[in-house]
């Protein structure tokens, strides 16, 4: 499944991505997204005001298993 993810991550690397458009494009809930990174756990994002966003390239990185610390 998240093979079908590696191509559109890589024509967006530069991007940003919503909780909601990350959880899609990775396969989990907003709300894991969201516990994670509560707990400092989850993957990196940035925040623009109060609103969290993903980076193509560290999603890239998380599904294709390279370190995204």
């Amino acid at each position: 499944m998240l093979k079908n993810v590696i191509p559109v991550l890589e024509e967006n690397q530069g991007s940003l991505f919503s909780t909601a458009e990350t959880a899609e494009l990775i396969g989990k809930s907003t709300a894991w997204l969201e516990r994670h990174r509560w707990a400092g756990t989850g993957i990196p994002y940035d925040k623009i005001g109060r609103t969290p966003y993903y980076r193509g390239q560290t999603l890239l990185d998380y599904v294709t298993g390279e370190n995204v610390a």
